[in-house]
């Protein structure tokens, strides 16, 4: 479900053009998260066959993390602006994936006030009540993502944060 109070009648057109940009990216690297944390578990497991101890890293550890951040540059370039790409991606995986709320539910506002700009928030729970907000912005007539913040529900505080 999402809102769109505090968006003006005459952008409200544009929740249907731009929130599946980013709902169909989320789900995407939800996909991959998910089958590369599948790929780490085969890793791990197979340390114990081969009497690796727990705490060094499989041999091929770091080729699945070169494919996986492969992989996840080719879902984000062309919908995510090189800024934001270079700040960072593809850190960290789990299971939970980051991206796994749009699964589980959560409630997203729409917010556009100008024609270059549109603000997506997501706020879910995960342990925590938490909050993302992505920034759209509309570039050589192309809508990419150009910031992603994270915070906490109930605060007015957003921290920059990678894709």
């Amino acid at each position: 479900k999402f809102n769109t109070n505090s968006t003006p009648d005459k952008y409200q057109e544009m929740k249907y053009e731009l929130i599946p940009i980013l709902i169909n990216l989320l789900d995407e690297i939800s996909i991959l998260e998910s089958t590369f944390i599948k790929k780490e578990e085969e890793l791990e497991s197979e340390k114990i066959k081969l009497g690796i101890p727990s705490h060094q890293t499989h041999p091929r550890d770091k080729d699945m993390w070169k494919k996986y951040k492969q992989k996840y540059r080719e879902l984000i370039e062309g919908i995510c602006t090189e800024e934001l790409i270079e700040y960072g991606f593809a850190n960290s995986m789990g299971d939970p994936g980051e991206y796994d709320y749009l699964k589980t539910g959560c409630e997203l506002f729409f917010i556009m006030k100008s024609s270059k700009r549109a603000i997506i928030e997501i706020y879910f729970e995960e342990g925590i009540s938490q909050k993302h907000q992505f920034i759209l912005r509309k570039i050589d007539d192309n809508w990419k993502v150009s910031d992603k913040k994270y915070g906490f529900t109930g605060e007015k505080t957003w921290y920059k944060d990678n894709i």
